[in-house]
């Protein structure tokens, strides 16, 4: 049995997950890799943990590339630690950096609030105690329902050696067409906090729902906001 479990959600062909090669050339062997495409993305990690044969299971994005040493770093803090953060750093800089400053950047290890999906680390205890990602969450926010359950139960570990370099979009198109694509887990996650359609559709009115303040950004998150609302929008009226 392995000590560490990777499971990778993609739809991607073997060649073309980032992680993989950067994996094989690490010193530490003692892993295993799980590739799961099932339809969503909750059900994809679900089924990626019952398949692991390992204690120890990281979350990795197929297009994350891990920094040297993130599967030695991972084996050991997931040896002390039931629920781990890893370092997210977004390639370059420019719009889209300054737009994922919800990433882990620091250098220093501490107890956090919260996980980011493309690169987390869980004990298998933490699924026998809490469940498992809902799966009514087809693409985004599986992980943030998820670890509000779990942080009743664990405190969250922030470990920066456990880091990747994983981009929060690839251009600012791709913002957008994120952006669009939270719509249905928007609403799903508003239904979970007892807000009505009217609820949402007030909060959608609200001219400063659309803003933020970093003018540097400023048109590109109008722009994402917007598409964001059409999206719920759609969703309420499924």
């Amino acid at each position: 049995m392995a000590e560490l479990s990777v499971v990778i959600v993609t739809i991607k062909d073997e060649d073309e997950i980032l992680c993989l090669p950067k994996f094989e050339e690490s010193d530490f062997d003692d892993y295993e890799v799980i590739i799961r495409d099932d339809e969503g993305i909750a059900k994809a990690r679900n089924e990626g943990v019952r398949e692991a044969g390992a204690d120890k299971i990281v979350f990795i994005d197929d297009d994350a590339e891990p920094i040297d040493g993130y599967l030695q770093a991972a084996a050991n803090v997931l040896e002390d630690e039931y629920v781990v953060a890893g370092k997210v750093i977004h390639p370059g800089e420019g719009v889209i950096s300054r737009m994922s400053s919800h990433y882990p950047t620091g250098n220093k290890s501490q107890y956090v609030e919260g996980v980011v999906g493309c690169n987390m680390g869980y004990r298998r205890e933490v699924f026998e105690t809490v469940g498992y990602f809902d799966e009514n969450f087809l693409w985004g926010h599986e992980e943030t329902e998820f670890i509000e359950r779990v942080k009743k139960e664990y405190p969250v570990y922030y470990e920066p050696e456990m880091g990747v370099v994983h981009p929060y979009a690839d251009g600012i198109v791709d913002y957008w067409r994120k952006q669009y694509r939270f719509g249905p887990a928007d609403i799903y996650r508003a239904k979970q906090n007892e807000k009505t359609d009217r609820d949402i559709i007030k909060e959608l009115l609200n001219p400063m729902w659309y803003f933020n303040s970093d003018p540097r950004t400023l048109p590109v998150y109008v722009i994402g906001s917007i598409c964001e609302a059409v999206s719920r929008v759609q969703a309420i009226r499924q």
